[in-house]
């Protein structure tokens, strides 16, 4: 099931995580309880000959295209989008789980 923006749990802060996996490798605090997200992983993987080789996309969409500070206008991500750049890691289910449950 896709994550949308009314759908993702977010800490008191506005911040929130997502971990995406295998059903079988959920950790057990990616649950809107512990304001984590969970998308699932495909079984299939690419669908073809490899399990484990994917991809994610995470969309921007705007309803004004004048929007200043979309995606789109931003030639330097980093640097501009700040704190609202998205940050990726990749981690172990147990090491997911060590992050403990934080009810928002």
């Amino acid at each position: 099931m896709p994550l949308y923006d009314e759908s993702i749990k977010a800490d008191a802060n506005g911040n929130y995580v997502i971990a995406i996996s295998r059903t079988a490798d959920r950790p057990s605090n990616a649950n809107a309880g512990c304001s984590k997200n969970w998308l699932q992983w495909s079984d299939a993987g690419d669908g073809r000959n490899d399990p484990n080789l994917g991809m994610v996309v995470l969309r921007n969409m705007l309803p004004d295209p004048s929007f200043p500070y979309s995606i789109q206008n931003n030639p330097v991500l980093p640097l501009n989008m700040g704190a609202y750049l998205p940050t990726v890691t990749y981690t172990s289910k147990s090491g997911f789980e060590a992050l403990g449950c934080t009810s928002s």
